[in-house]
């Protein structure tokens, strides 16, 4: 059987339509400083671009925000990159970070978001997106951060693990990570 031209212009053009609806589209956004109210200390941390990175210090010393801050950084950086935050379970990633960090850094900084509560993921309109998983509960739990390429997996709450974090930073998530050069 053979196409008619004017089928294969069709399939063309619509083929070269969705090419063009896949690709992350440019966002400005220039207007948007994520270090405005954040001390000298966050902003480094936010700025650093080595590949492995530790946050140790006291309680309540803005780690987890500061962390929060560089996911948004890299999703704005890097358009249609996804971001992971890892923590203890489902429920305990949800709690800390959801409303008190994510949803906190784009309202106060004006960074337009889609918040999927079902799938614990923040998505911006340059399709980065943010995602909440709890991996430490189970190995059911930490399958699931497979198949996706992550630009940047941050581990919480690193000190609680009952997993050997070494396993799953070089065996899980570093491969998770490779495609991006991620960090």
């Amino acid at each position: 059987m053979t196409k008619s031209s004017e089928d294969v212009k069709l399939l063309d053009s619509l083929l070269r339509e969705l090419d063009l609806l896949s690709k992350p589209k440019p966002v400005d956004f220039s207007g948007i400083h994520l270090d405005a109210g954040s001390f000298p200390e966050q902003q480094r941390f936010v700025k650093d671009a080595a590949p492995f990175q530790a946050v140790l210090c006291t309680r309540r010393a803005a780690k987890s925000y500061s962390g929060g801050l560089k996911a948004f950084q890299e999703c704005m950086k890097y358009p249609g990159c996804n971001i992971l935050i890892a923590g203890l379970s489902s429920d305990e990633v949800f709690g800390i970070w959801w409303k008190d960090i994510l949803l906190d850094i784009a309202e106060r900084h004006a960074v337009p978001v889609t918040p999927l509560k079902s799938e614990m993921c923040i998505n911006l309109p340059n399709r980065s997106a943010i995602y909440l998983l709890g991996m430490d509960a189970n190995d059911k739990q930490k399958r699931n951060a497979l198949g996706r390429k992550y630009r940047l997996v941050i581990i919480a709450e690193a000190q609680d693990w009952a997993s050997n974090l070494a396993t799953i930073v070089f065996h899980t998530l570093k491969a998770a990570v490779a495609d991006w050069n991620g960090l």
